[in-house]
């Protein structure tokens, strides 16, 4: 049901990689009437590689046993002692520095990982999955997000998690996968739900890359192991309340995707074709597993499902080998009762208002049903199946997929609900009413009488369980989306990428106004939030001035960077006639629930407000707010709000003016100094500016001064604490400490040179650009810890991924800082000087002189990503929404760049 690799997966009836139900085959259709097939094959991606590797092995072995040979040799051997006794000395301090290196070093510089909060007590348990009978995947009383991005991602040690999170209180529980042509390993990670905190992990011995979803009740936690090839895949039970200590474990005889179901004393799940299981939840007075009731055999064949428990009756449900759904006595494992499907039901049921709901139909997680048909009638055709047999069954093989409705008390079916293709994940269910994806890309609601309410058409694959709140659906396409769909009529209000490379199998889990889920390669993501009210004095999700903020990096959606780019479009479509003045677009935009703010000047002078994620160019813009003078700064944007000033020094008629986002309409004006720096920026109470030559001042979301400060000449944003505010000055240069309620000095220190960036602050470290590189500074008095000398900063701003500080050198170099010690980590060639590089997660783009250039986590060189040369000069730097790439050229305007 799972992959066992990464070499993608089938569409149509073409050609299918990866068949979790049986190992991997390659299997290619040529047509359904001569149904001629190749003979499966395992088609590891390395295969190529391998087969040189493996063909010059036995030279390698003999060229390295001979030289083993060699240095054992007597003389050999005294020769190294006696050159080791001569050089003692040095030999010893390499040792002690070795030494220290391993063992001093971890200790003094410890592990910059996000913290981790207090366990919050008392919240509900997940003991099942999608925690509870309704499977609704998220927490009791949650309310989903309606905005925001990435709030922390996890991509340390494990990128792929294809178990769906499980939510109590403010821990986030999860299996990973690390899957390659050599090796297989996995873990059981517990994060703190809201900075992504690694709490615990758990790795047993020989832990595997693993489906199975988590189960947790009170202080235990019951997981299986494994993806679809495993043969001996295993159930593991730890104390969550010991850091995850293994309390026992039970080998199967198969795979355990099935995620368990606690009840009780009792621990119930289905092991693949080695049946249903149901343990003790506590060990043995041996410490070893208790194995209550086990039923298996031909009557118990692709037990897939994770179970469900209600009554004393244990639900479950038999794929490819037994197609049905099995009512079973909780306490005994005996029979009750039994459905036959017509198709294999590999979706878990859902128990709400006295029935039954769940999914079957054909095809699995990673292959379509024409891919399995194919399979199926290969194997058909090996047996010595007759033409006309083969013919019946493939009747039966096509895109279906169906919901049923059955009484849990009889087990008789009551309705059926039919899909284009099958319905693998778990259905949510509401008070009268369940929802469910389908392979065949749509999101259904229907009633408990069976008749569709609403259905909303994704435009992909859906084979993940949604997750449902009172008032929100959330569901992952196989494209990895993630939206958010209004739960009465399923009309979109929230949407996210999660990455670009699939499979997308981990479904959503919805908690603390927010969504967790797996990815293929950008690991294990928290994102959105739930605002009510996005003003600015509540909070909510921001655009905080010049590239997004200190340590933006251009980029406040979270949302992931193409692997390879593209032009997309421009704005305006044409350029202007021969010596007619252009649009010049000077500064980064501002970038908020979908629109762009974006500053120009030149031919017009304002903001312009554009749709962002457009794959064409908009045919017009949704507003432009015309001012006195051309914006070339960037604006500030918050919930309904955008904040410019416009002008540069010597202009007159400059202004601090507030607009509405949705018309662009003003709401009020302050006017600043003409010889002022205009400097913005946004915190989560007020407005800064530069509103004078030498004073900095504060405003509230009315326009009302709240305090003036004069300075010097502040040119970059300012950080903030919940009490304090930190200021670059240019001239005369400083950096200074502010009291944030009265914009009193608390301490100011004086620098060599003007700062080249303004503050960045993380744990409780002041870090700043200069001439030389990056200086890190005490928070309590200014004083620097560390100067990480890599050259001096270009861009006016730092961008901070993860423990990494990026920027782009006066040397034309994109440099990496180690942001716990100051460590330089690496120089990269060819970076345009003056234009900040964009990060997310873990992506790096950066201009040059031929385009743009892609720096992943951890690839040795940058990539070109696309050439922007044709288009002109950049005007102002890239910043990323919505996954598009978004900056100003000299010759063809305002620029989109999206995914190739």
């Amino acid at each position: 049901m799972v992959p066992v690799g990464r070499s993608g997966f089938a569409t149509g009836a073409a050609e299918g990689l990866n068949s979790p139900c049986r190992g991997v085959w390659f299997v290619r259709v040529r047509s359904e009437a001569d149904m001629e097939f190749l003979t499966p094959n395992v088609v590891p991606v390395l295969a190529g590689p391998m087969s040189a590797f493996i063909a010059l092995l036995p030279a390698i072995l003999a060229a390295l046993g001979g030289l083993i040979l060699a240095l054992l040799k007597p003389a050999t051997m005294k020769k190294l002692a006696q050159l080791l006794w001569r050089q003692k000395l040095p030999v010893a301090c390499v040792v002690a520095v070795v030494f220290g290196l391993v063992y001093g070093l971890p200790m003094l510089m410890p592990g910059g990982g996000p913290e981790v909060q207090a366990e919050e007590k008392g919240a509900a348990d997940w003991p099942m999955f999608r925690g509870g009978l309704d499977r609704r995947g998220a927490a009791l009383g949650a309310v989903g997000p309606n905005g925001g991005g990435v709030n922390w991602s996890y991509t340390e040690e494990f990128k792929t998690f294809y178990s769906s999170p499980s939510v109590v209180g403010n821990r986030v529980y999860a299996t990973s996968t690390a899957l390659t042509s050599f090796s297989d390993s996995g873990a059981i990670l517990c994060f703190d739900a809201d900075t992504g905190g690694v709490v615990w992990k758990c790795v047993p011995k020989g832990y595997r890359s693993t489906f199975s979803s988590p189960a947790i009740a009170g202080n235990r936690l019951v997981v299986g192991e494994g993806l679809h090839v495993i043969k001996d895949a295993r159930v593991f039970c730890l104390d969550i309340e010991n850091k995850g200590k293994v309390l026992w474990s039970y080998a199967t005889k198969s795979h355990v995707e099935s995620t368990p179901c606690i009840w009780k004393d009792r621990v119930f799940v289905g092991a693949g074709d080695d049946g249903y299981y149901c343990f003790a939840l506590e060990p043995g007075a041996d410490g070893e597993a208790k194995v209550l009731w086990h039923v298996g055999g031909e009557q118990f064949l692709d037990c897939e499902t994770s179970p469900v428990v209600v009554d004393g009756k244990v639900i479950v449900g038999l794929g490819m080998g037994g197609k049905a759904l099995v009512c079973l006595d909780a306490e005994s494992g005996k029979e009750v009762w039994r459905l036959p499907a017509p198709y294999p039901v590999f979706g878990p049921s859902t128990v709400a208002g006295g029935k039954i709901f769940f999914g079957m139909g054909n095809g699995n997680f990673i292959e379509d049903a024409e891919t399995v048909m194919a399979k199926e009638l290969e194997k058909m055709r090996k047996a010595g199946k007759s033409i006309k047999e083969m013919a019946e069954a493939q009747k039966t093989l096509g895109p279906i997929g169906e919901i049923w409705c059955v009484d849990l008390a009889t087990g008789k079916k009551e309705w059926d609900f039919k899909a284009k293709r099958t319905v693998l994940g778990a259905v949510a269910a509401a008070a009268d009413r369940i929802y469910f994806g389908s392979r065949d890309g749509f999101v259904y609601c229907i009633g408990f009488d069976g008749k569709e309410l609403a259905r909303w058409n994704a435009h992909a694959a859906i084979v993940t369980s949604p997750a449902l709140t009172d008032t929100h659906v959330y569901v992952v396409t196989e494209t990895g989306k993630c939206y958010g769909l209004t739960a009465g009529d399923l009309e979109p209000a929230f949407e996210a990428t999660l990455g670009f490379t699939g499979p997308f199998l981990s479904s959503p889990a919805v908690a603390r106004g927010r969504v967790y889920v797996g990815s293929q390669d950008d690991g294990l993501l928290c994102i959105g939030q739930h605002a009510e009210a996005e003003t600015k004095k509540a909070g909510g999700p921001c655009w905080a001035g010049y590239f997004g903020g200190p340590g933006a990096g251009g980029c406040v959606d979270g949302q992931p960077l193409p692997e390879r780019g593209k032009f997309g479009w421009r704005f305006p479509a044409e350029s202007p006639a021969e010596g007619e003045p252009a649009q010049i677009f000077a500064a980064p935009p501002a970038h908020l629930k979908g629109q762009l703010y974006v500053p120009v000047s030149g031919a017009r002078k304002g903001v312009l407000c554009l749709p962002d994620g457009a794959d064409a160019a908009p045919e017009k813009e949704t507003w432009f707010a015309e001012m006195p003078n051309g914006v070339t700064q960037s604006p500030a944007a918050v919930g309904d709000t955008i904040y410019a000033i416009d002008g540069q020094p010597d202009d007159a008629k400059r202004a601090l003016r507030c607009l509405d986002a949705k018309t662009g309409v003003a709401r009020w004006t302050r006017e600043i100094a003409g010889d002022a720096p205009g400097m913005l920026a946004l915190l989560d109470d007020r407005i800064l500016a530069a509103d004078g030559a030498k004073t900095l001042s504060a405003f509230d979301s009315d326009g009302q001064v709240l305090w003036t400060r004069e300075l010097g000449a502040v040119k970059h944003a300012p950080a903030a604490v919940e009490t304090m505010i930190f200021v670059s000055v240019s001239e005369p240069p400083a950096l200074a400490a502010l009291d944030r309620p009265t914009g009193k000095v608390l301490w100011r220190v004086k620098l060599d040179a003007a700062p080249q960036s303004g503050p960045l602050l993380r744990k409780g470290v002041l870090l700043l650009g200069t001439d030389k590189g990056v200086s890190a500074r005490e928070i309590v008095n200014g004083a620097e810890r560390w100067l990480a000398a890599g050259g001096g900063v270009t861009g006016n701003a730092l961008a901070l991924d993860r423990n990494r500080i990026l920027y782009v050198s006066a040397a034309g170099e994109l440099v990496s800082v180690d942001a716990e010690n100051g460590a330089v980590l690496a120089k990269v060639p060819e970076a345009l000087p003056g234009v900040p590089p964009l990060v997310s997660r873990g992506a790096v783009l950066f201009a040059t002189a031929t385009g743009l250039n892609r720096l992943g986590a951890g690839e040795p060189e940058a990539q070109l990503w696309t050439k922007t040369s044709w288009l002109g000069k950049f005007t102002s730097p890239p910043v990323l929404a919505a996954s598009r790439v978004y900056f100003g050229t000299d010759k063809r305007g305002w620029i989109c760049a999206k995914a190739k």
